[in-house]
């Protein structure tokens, strides 16, 4: 409960722009989640919420702090294994680990470094979540993050993604399927997704402007939804 009142006082703290005082009290959720698992080591619902925890603070971290995410990123790697070793039948725990491996490969990509392996195990992990809960639409969003990310990463490079990018879109666009009271969510990957298909589209000599009007429609509700987000 400490835990969760900490967690909830640093996303306040960070829609009203005090981004310091937010990451200090991830530390403090941190702390009281751990002295949680001291009482409860075999409970995989604690790691699990020290794992979503730690991915929010390293997004937080990297988006609004402009620091480096990866301390985050390494406990929340570290939290989602001992989910996984507590019950191994679990999606989450998986869904976890792609997640955490997704953040790394974005923010190597971010500081022009290659992050094709930290996105392959992104996806391998995204694809073990579905294979134990096949209609988990955590599973499909993080898949579908992992490929947009790792065709992104291809498009800069010159190469061919379009294969990558149609999966992610299909993915995405499965995962809203699977969680329709909470379509919303997907609008930012959505619309990110679609504006790297006309991307690549645009270097391989085609029309890009179908996939760039869908793109805008889902970042136009993305912000709409959330409008202190960044960029």
């Amino acid at each position: 409960l400490v835990g969760d009142i900490h967690w909830s006082m640093a996303l306040r703290r960070i829609s009203g722009e005090e981004v310091a005082v937010a990451m200090d009290l991830f530390g403090a959720a941190e702390g009281a989640y751990l002295a949680a698992a001291g009482q409860a080591p075999s409970d995989k619902r604690i790691y699990l919420g020290l794992a979503g925890l730690c991915g929010q603070a390293a997004q937080t971290a990297a988006l609004y702090a402009g620091a480096d995410p990866t301390a985050w990123i390494d406990r929340m790697l570290a939290y989602a294994r001992k989910a996984a070793l507590v019950d191994p039948s679990d999606p989450f725990a998986d869904c976890e680990l792609a997640s955490a491996y997704l953040q790394m490969g974005q923010y190597q990509r971010a500081m022009n470094r290659d992050p094709r392996e930290a996105l392959g195990r992104s996806l391998e992990f995204a694809r073990s979540s579905l294979a134990k809960k096949a209609d988990f639409s955590d599973g499909y969003v993080v898949l579908g993050a992992a490929q947009l990310a790792l065709g992104a990463f291809e498009t800069s490079a010159g190469r061919d993604a379009t294969t990558v990018l149609r999966d992610a879109i299909r993915h995405l666009r499965r995962g809203a399927e699977l969680d329709p009271d909470n379509r919303d969510r997907f609008a930012i990957e959505l619309g990110s997704a679609f504006y790297a298909q006309a991307r690549q589209d645009r270097v391989l000599g085609r029309d890009p402007r179908p996939s760039l009007e869908v793109s805008v429609a889902h970042l136009r509700r993305a912000l709409a939804l959330h409008p202190a987000a960044p960029g």
